[in-house]
């Protein structure tokens, strides 16, 4: 199972279609797919994005065939989520690390365009979140993506060494006026929903 991102799922409007063909090619670099194409035979998304485009609930599933007989996790591992409302806490702010590639787009900022030509591919950004305070409940980091950036994960309590963590959110929208500003939609109850349902499918 791939968590994303419900615009990258699914079309946008309470009768938007989802996606056909969908697929997922982890570590996809120039064109190299070092660990395969993984079809999935499924896409979900939270109740809040279909019915309203609730951009806090902008989260989606993306449920995947096995592969030459294995699983995804058993190729590439797994990481381990947490959603708003389990045991432990949610402080104010989270030391976040936010991954996501960057795709070549310019940029007004001379300084940001040479680290963007630096670093096109996956990258990541860590640092301490903030609410957007725009009354969608969403969590603010300062980074630089450019316009690529939907469906990148955001990981609590990450570990540098082993690159595992907790999944806390996706990343789902840069405000055109701030391209500095990634925002993202925390992992609610309604989406662990659909992850324990896809569990046992």
């Amino acid at each position: 199972m791939v968590v994303t991102t419900a615009d990258c799922v699914r079309a946008s409007g309470p009768t938007g279609a989802f996606y056909q063909n969908w697929a997922f090619a982890p570590g996809f670099h120039d064109g190299q797919t070092p660990y395969g194409i993984w079809p999935a035979r499924g896409l979900q998304v939270t109740p809040g994005w279909t019915e309203a485009e609730n951009a806090a609930q902008d989260v989606g599933f993306a449920i995947l065939n096995p592969l030459d007989g294995h699983h995804l996790t058993d190729v590439v591992g797994d990481q381990t989520p947490w959603f708003r409302g389990d045991p432990f806490p949610e402080p104010p702010s989270l030391t976040v690390y936010s991954f996501g590639y960057l795709d070549g787009q310019a940029t007004d900022d001379q300084e940001a365009a040479d680290d963007q030509a630096r670093a096109i591919g996956l990258g990541y950004c860590s640092g301490a979140t903030t609410n957007d305070g725009m009354g969608e409940d969403l969590r603010v980091i300062s980074c630089y993506r450019g316009g690529n950036t939907t469906g990148g994960p955001w990981f609590r309590n990450f570990d540098r060494d082993t690159g595992r963590g907790h999944l806390f959110c996706v990343s789902n929208w840069i405000p055109a006026d701030d391209p500095y500003s990634i925002r993202c939609a925390p992992l609610g109850q309604s989406a662990k929903r659909i992850y324990e349902s896809a569990q046992e499918s």
